[in-house]
């Protein structure tokens, strides 16, 4: 676990409020590994709250083993600043979920394993955000909107869970190392062209149109 170096990331943030980050690069080997998230929950004793996992399950399309465990109204800023969503931000126990409420449709579920970074900020527009660097170099920054003790408690469970997927992180960066497509997000082009195959060098039958 890292400490924050103190500065923003160029978003509308004041300032770092805190950082808790998993890098599977300063882990060390001998270090104990976090158990994964675990499969299974005691039984519940509330219909509702089966019914809501329910519903929450077939709404992301996850499996059966996970369950609701926060949710808060949020807004998600993607790219630029230009593509904003407002809805609803969900946590289960390996995945992030969002949901917009607006006419514009968006749905995403993010394994908690592809989170490399996170730094929770205090924001000008909100208490809280949380800005997210995956192992794809993706960032998305989510501004959560509930009350201050909500919040607190969505960050402390998103910290508690991200401790728990260690081991899976551990598996996916050499299994990135494997995968085409991380040399162009990458942008090597030495790499790409490589590993491209002999349509690179021999041009690729047939018409591109099709």
């Amino acid at each position: 676990m890292e400490h924050a170096p103190g500065q923003s990331n160029g978003d509308d943030s004041e300032s770092v409020k805190d950082v808790f980050s998993v890098d599977v690069d300063n882990l060390d080997n001998n270090e104990s590994p976090y158990s994964p998230a675990p499969t299974t929950r005691p039984l519940r004793l509330g219909l509702e709250e089966q019914k809501r996992d329910s519903q929450f399950q077939q709404r992301f399309n996850l499996p059966t083993s996970e369950h609701m465990m926060e949710e808060s109204s949020a807004t998600m800023v993607h790219g630029d600043k230009t593509d904003m969503f407002h809805g609803r931000l969900y946590m289960s126990e390996s995945f992030l979920c969002f949901i917009c409420t607006e006419a514009n449709p968006c749905v995403l579920a993010l394994p908690l394993f592809t989170i490399r970074r996170v730094e929770r900020m205090n924001s000008k527009s909100a208490m809280y955000a949380l800005n997210i660097l995956t192992w794809h170099q993706m960032r998305v920054v989510f501004r959560l909107n509930g009350p201050r003790t909500q919040c607190e408690k969505f960050c402390s469970t998103l910290k508690t869970n991200l401790k728990l997927q260690v081991r899976a992180m551990r598996s996916l960066k050499p299994f990135l190392a494997t995968c085409f497509s991380e040399a162009l997000l990458a942008d090597r082009p030495d790499v790409a062209e490589k590993d491209s195959g002999l349509g690179w060098i021999f041009e690729f039958p047939g018409d591109p149109k099709k």
